[in-house]
């Protein structure tokens, strides 16, 4: 039995870290999001105790192919937990 893939859940979202790309599942959509982890990048900002977040791929500055999510304050440090395991995981230098 192998071991499950850290993910982190929020609302409608689900991001799954799968080796070195993560993976952004939205219910209900057809599509999955695939972002190798030195392609990906997450900007946040507080919003109370919750953060309001941009994600998606990386291209000369700017972010692309993502979409915002409001996490929750009880789920800030899982999130961020999240996103710190995924950076571990980008190529070095």
């Amino acid at each position: 039995m192998t071991s499950p893939q850290p993910q982190f859940r929020t609302g409608p979202w689900t991001f799954l870290l799968d080796g070195r790309v993560v993976e952004v599942i939205r219910e209900g959509a057809i599509d999955t999001t695939r972002v190798h982890v030195d392609h990906l990048r997450i900007d946040a900002e507080p919003k109370g105790n919750s953060l309001k977040v941009r994600w998606g791929i990386e291209v000369s500055g700017s972010i692309v192919n993502g979409a915002r999510v409001e996490i929750p304050a009880e789920q800030v440090g899982e999130f961020k937990e999240f996103v710190a395991m995924a950076i571990a995981n980008r190529t070095p230098g």
